[in-house]
């Protein structure tokens, strides 16, 4: 099974218009950097940070790990900066 993304428009008269998106076979997001709480993608235009924080600890603990980690995955970029033009 292949899954694939689409736009899905419904109209007010009921009618609904699914256009697939292009499939290139390329990945859609390049991996850059991994953290012990989330990760950093690439698109063509973009760069994605996505953290998780364990619930159970309390959202005092989660905002510690968020103050961290960004400041970590800031840190990184900026080297990553001065080795490759990702400017």
């Amino acid at each position: 099974m292949i899954k694939r993304k689409a736009n899905v428009t419904e109209y007010d008269n009921g009618k609904i218009v699914i256009d697939p998106y292009c499939t290139t076979g390329s990945h859609r997001y390049e991996p850059l950097i991994e953290t012990e709480y989330g990760s950093v993608t690439t698109t063509k235009t973009h760069f994605r940070v996505l953290l998780m924080f364990p619930r159970k600890a309390g959202i005092l603990t989660a905002i510690q790990h968020l103050i961290s980690e960004t400041s970590r995955i800031a840190t990184i970029m900026s080297n990553l900066s001065c080795k490759h033009n990702y400017a």
